[in-house]
């Protein structure tokens, strides 16, 4: 095991040597196999991507946006337990900054299914640690052929790779011959990116229908009484989705990824244009433009969200209702379901109506408020009293007017009126 080591640390030294001494006869060599993609040709990608998307969808009516803290996040949870200690998201112009640092140690298992490779890492133990920067963006295109699909590009570009500590063995430093493959990488990251540029694994196809048709038919169960045997089935026609995707793009800006699509009829296709050299400036004044348009949307919020225009959802509704024509049955005996409750009245002895000097109930017994002075009256011109005042009767109140030659009684608030001879 020991001569394998210094085995691998004199291939090391060995390509190093020879990399110092070709000079740029080596870059040459590399460029004209592997021509370079720098992180402002991926950039400038991304843009011409989006905005040729952009302007093929007049009415975008899905909208979705992330912030990065959320990105963090999400990736820290699916990264967890991978080696990776610290990661931070950033956007730059249309590409995401991202930068992770790690620690870790291969296993065989992550050798795959290579017996030899996993007899080295076994022999080896390989254990690094240090910090990456790289770049990260996509495009979105849709393709016809052999069927409708949206076609996800990925595009990376490195920029930095430090490697703070190699350990082989548990006992052997090779620090520094990591720190030298390092900065070699960081001298042809370019050249790898080209290389990587059509390679399958950063090329997805995503449907451009989520499923064919659903089917809502089939039982609804109730809970019925014991012993009962009523049933509700309900019955229609399979549903199929009235959309389809027929146009996606993506802005990185601020802080936050934002997702434009729009879903299209079936039979309708939205014609991409071509872009090239298109400025950032005028791709993020679109996105504001078509949000601000279809969604109402002038300032969108933290964290994760979706939004949705208010026609599609409508003619989703009725499409649904319409291919489905629903048909609700009912069967057996509906049991027979009965309730009782007791209904509290208010107690009348406990409302105070006695009225006042004044002749105003001491509780108000309605929403209308009697100003009048009911006070004795000056004029002592009439053999019988005019005034109409409030009374109040288990709690409702109602005016009563004394009528004309009614003998007056004497009550605490009010005298006979006596005119003499």
């Amino acid at each position: 095991m020991r001569w394998g080591i210094f085995l691998l640390l004199g291939v090391l030294a060995g390509a190093g040597t020879w990399y110092a001494l070709s000079g740029d006869n080596l870059r040459d060599i590399v460029n004209t196999h592997w021509p370079p993609v720098t992180s402002e040709q991926q950039r400038q990608t991304a843009i011409d991507g989006a905005l040729s998307a952009l302007e093929a969808m007049p009415s975008p009516n899905i909208a979705a946006g992330v912030d990065v803290k959320t990105i963090e996040m999400i990736a820290g949870e699916l990264l967890k337990g991978k080696g990776v200690t610290k990661l931070s998201v950033e956007t730059d112009r249309q590409l995401l900054k991202v930068t992770a640092a790690f620690d870790l140690s291969l296993r065989p298992e992550d050798a795959g299914d290579d017996p030899q490779k996993r007899a080295w890492i076994e022999r080896l133990k390989p254990q690094l640690a240090g910090r990456a920067e790289f770049f990260l963006s996509a495009t979105t295109a849709m393709i016809t052929a052999p069927k409708r699909a949206t076609q996800v590009k990925l595009l990376p570009a490195f920029k930095s790779l430090h490697i703070n500590k190699i350990t082989l063995a548990e006992r052997y430093d090779a620090t520094a011959a990591g720190a030298f493959l390092a900065s070699l990488l960081e001298s042809y990251a370019d050249n790898i990116v080209g290389a990587l540029t059509n390679a399958p694994v950063l090329n997805a196809e995503l449907p451009a229908s989520l499923q064919d048709q659903f089917d809502p038919s089939g039982p609804i169960k109730i809970n019925p009484a014991s012993g009962s045997s009523f049933k509700l089935t309900l019955s229609s026609q399979p549903v199929r989705s009235p959309y389809e995707l027929g146009s996606a793009t993506l802005l990185i800006d601020n802080s936050r990824v934002i997702v434009l699509a729009q879903l299209t009829p079936p039979a309708k296709t939205l014609t991409a244009k071509t872009a090239s050299k298109g400025a950032f400036s005028d791709l993020a004044a679109g996105f504001t433009r078509r949000m601000s348009d279809g969604f109402d949307l002038r300032e969108v919020s933290t964290g994760a969200w979706v939004a949705v225009a208010k026609a599609m959802i409508a003619d989703t509704f009725n499409s649904a209702f319409a291919q489905a024509q629903a048909c609700i049955a009912g069967t057996g005996a509906i049991p027979k379901q009965t309730f009782e409750q007791k209904i509290p009245t208010p107690d009348a002895s406990a409302i105070d109506c006695t009225p006042r000097g004044d002749c105003t109930p001491n509780q108000a017994c309605d929403l209308n408020e009697d100003t009048r002075d009911c006070r004795r009256s000056r004029n002592c011109q009439h053999n019988h009293d005019t005034r109409e005042c409030r009374k109040c009767v288990v709690g409702v109140c109602a005016n009563e007017r004394f009528a004309k030659r009614r003998k007056l009684r004497k009550t605490p608030s009010m005298t006979r009126i006596i005119q003499p001879a």
